[in-house]
């Protein structure tokens, strides 16, 4: 379903007009391949020392990998290094951006085996920027005892501290859905007690949800009319996209993965399954359920005849609500995530940018002695959803942000700009999608900006600011 000649020319970037030339194997692995391949090394080297190992498991026992972490000094050399790599991994990317808007195309071929070159070193090495795996190690753990992790958190079974569990979630539900707690629940039975051992299976389960966003990307791009090499830079290649994916274990990877995936499915011609593969995202985040109705706009095509979308639409919602009574079944969890994703509780909700708005009114209310001004805190989340709603309504109206690949991806974007909650890699699920769209110029260097700060402050907000896990 080609609708990128719905999109004025005019709009079109060097990008993703036809290459002048492409480029060489050889020349590609000396400038492109190489020197990423030595950012992302450096950048598994300093995961000795920075990363997340939990004090649980044997890697943490090892007398000189435990030395790295109890030397202050070592630590901040290892800290260095990490943004020395992670800087030069930048660098490389932006040279092969660089190229390709001055149409010498590197091909997907070269792109994607550079992409798994640079993820090898990565494999085996403790997470970096976040804890977040050894939550999920947890759950799953609490899901094979036959509790419910929708009602029990890690902080009430023993050894949550030893399984490397980051107390800002020890005392929160989990907010996913039950594919993922049936996929954690496996990797806390092939693993046992060792919580690294299983941060590399989910690793390995991140890397399933990349290998999907990649084969997807160009059946998007080309379904937009963009260019499927320059999607799969944007996409795939961005260092955002690799270390909070692969390096940092986010289930994101897998739920991005499988959206792409269904669209891409959908765009070829097999609705059905497409909405069995997008459910599965549904059950990995919830939020994924943002995808169902743009494959019924898929689905349908054309100018979205009301008739026939409303057809399609109930089609999708029963194959979906089936799948996920069958999960809630095989689990035995039942649907317990429903009620989590709006608990007013979940430690996520207080990073989002709505609710700092109202943190902020309250602190200052309670400076000058009032009290009793919680509520604005819910208030400001309210406000900000229906602002979202309004700028979502607004952009409907050009006929260019009616393109459902696009369309999905501003919609994603405005959810975490103004939804309840945020985390900086919750963007990359507007930035695969929006990577597979036809792009302005400024619109391609506001998302590379937007990828570099994000990596950028991820360095500092968890390396630099002494959130060592020591």
């Amino acid at each position: 379903m080609a609708t990128g000649s719905a999109v004025d020319i005019a709009d079109r970037t060097e990008f993703d007009q036809t290459p002048t030339s492409s480029v060489t194997d050889r020349e590609y692995a000396l400038r492109i391949g190489l020197p990423g391949l030595i950012s992302t090394i450096l950048i598994a080297i300093s995961s000795v020392a920075v990363g997340w190992a939990p004090i649980g498991s044997g890697y943490w026992g090892d007398s000189i990998i435990g030395g790295f972490h109890e030397d202050s000094t070592r630590v901040a050399v290892f800290a260095v290094v990490l943004t020395v790599g992670i800087c030069g991994l930048c660098a490389t990317w932006l040279q092969l951006g660089w190229n390709l808007q001055q149409r010498k195309v590197a091909s997907l071929r070269q792109q994607r085996w550079s992409l798994a070159i640079w993820c090898v070193p990565l494999l085996l090495v403790p997470p970096l920027f976040s804890r977040d795996v050894y939550s999920y190690f947890v759950q799953g753990k609490i899901l094979g005892l036959g509790l419910d992790p929708f009602t029990v958190r890690p902080v009430e079974i023993g050894h949550w501290v030893e399984y490397g569990v980051d107390p800002l979630w020890a005392n929160s539900p989990a907010p996913y859905g039950q594919f993922w707690l049936l996929l954690s629940q496996g990797v806390s039975a092939i693993t046992g007690d060792d919580p690294y051992v299983a941060a590399i299976l989910f690793r390995l389960i991140a890397l399933v949800g990349l290998a999907l966003l990649v084969w997807s990307i160009p059946t998007l791009a080309r379904s937009t009319g963009a260019s499927a090499e320059r999607a799969t830079w944007l996409a795939a290649l961005n260092p955002f996209t690799i270390l909070l994916f692969i390096s940092a274990i986010h289930n994101d990877a897998l739920m991005v993965g499988l959206i792409a995936a269904g669209l891409a499915l959908a765009i070829r011609k097999h609705p059905v399954w497409a909405v069995v593969v997008i459910t599965l995202a549904v059950s990995v985040k919830p939020v994924a359920a943002l995808a169902l109705p743009i494959v019924g706009l898929i689905w349908v095509g054309g100018k979205y005849p009301i008739r026939e979308l409303i057809k399609r639409w109930s089609q999708i919602a029963a194959i979906t609500i089936v799948i996920l009574i069958g999960l809630a079944l095989v689990s035995g969890t039942g649907l317990g995530w429903i009620s989590v994703l709006v608990d007013p509780d979940q430690a996520s909700a207080r990073f989002s940018p709505s609710a700092s708005v109202g943190y902020w009114i309250v602190s200052f209310l309670e400076l000058i002695g009032v009290t009793d001004v919680s509520w604005i805190v819910t208030v400001t989340q309210v406000l900000g959803v229906l602002l979202g709603i309004a700028i979502a309504v607004w952009l409907w109206r050009s006929p260019r942000n009616r393109e459902p690949i696009r369309a999905l991806g501003l919609a994603f974007l405005l959810l975490v700009l103004f939804g309840p909650a945020w985390q900086s890699w919750y963007l990359l699920w507007s930035i695969a999608l929006l990577a597979c769209a036809v792009l302005t110029k400024i619109e391609i260097r506001l998302l590379v900006a937007l990828s570099i700060v994000l990596t950028i402050y991820n360095i500092f907000a968890h390396v630099y600011d002494g959130a060592l896990y020591i």
